[in-house]
C-alpha cells in the first residue's frame, strides 16, 4: 500500500514538473518575435530592456526590393500620366546612372503642394501625388534618399 502511495506521489511530482517546464517553455516562446514579412530593419523603436505591450511596434522593416518615390504632378500635366508609365530615378549618391521605375499610383484628388517641396514657385499650386515603384534589385537605394524622377508619358519618344 505504501509503495502505491509513493508511486502516486512520484507520478504527481513528475506531472507537476512537466507542467512547470511547459509553462516556462510557453513564457520563453512569447519572448521570440517573428516578423510577418521579410525585410531589413531600418529603424529600432524599442530598446533592449524596455517593456513591450502586445501590438506595440518594435522595429520598422523595409523591403529594399520594393521601394518607391512620391512625386507631384501639376494639374495641367496629370492627364498624361498612366499607371505603368516608365520612369528614371536619379539620386545624388550615383550621379552617373539612373534607376528604372514605373508609375504604380496616381492620386484621384488634387492637393496643395506639400511644404517640403523644394521649389517655391510650385508650393501654392494644386498637384496630384504619383508613386513611382523602383527597381532596386542591387539594394543600393535606401529609404529617405532624395531623388529626382523623370517620367516618360509618350512611349513613342526616346528618353532625352
Amino acid at each position: 500500500m505504501a509503495a502505491r502511495t509513493d508511486e502516486k506521489i512520484a507520478k504527481a511530482v513528475i506531472e507537476s514538473k512537466v507542467a512547470q517546464r511547459n509553462e516556462v517553455e510557453s513564457a520563453f516562446s512569447d519572448t521570440i518575435i517573428i516578423a510577418p514579412v521579410n525585410g531589413t530593419v531600418t529603424d529600432k523603436v524599442i530598446e533592449v530592456g524596455e517593456d513591450v505591450v502586445p501590438g506595440t511596434p518594435i522595429v520598422v522593416l523595409t523591403d529594399l526590393n520594393s521601394l518607391f518615390v512620391k512625386t507631384y504632378i501639376e494639374q495641367s500635366e496629370i492627364g498624361k500620366i498612366k499607371l505603368n508609365n516608365p520612369c528614371r530615378i536619379f539620386v545624388d549618391s550615383f550621379p552617373d546612372r539612373f534607376f528604372k521605375g514605373q508609375v504604380i499610383l496616381v492620386a484621384s484628388k488634387a492637393e496643395f503642394t506639400p511644404r517640403d517641396i523644394q521649389m517655391n514657385e510650385y508650393r501654392s499650386t494644386m498637384v496630384y501625388k504619383v508613386k513611382i515603384g523602383i527597381n532596386n534589385l542591387e539594394g543600393v537605394l535606401k529609404p529617405g534618399m532624395p531623388a529626382d524622377v523623370k517620367l516618360k508619358w509618350d512611349t513613342d519618344k526616346t528618353w532625352e
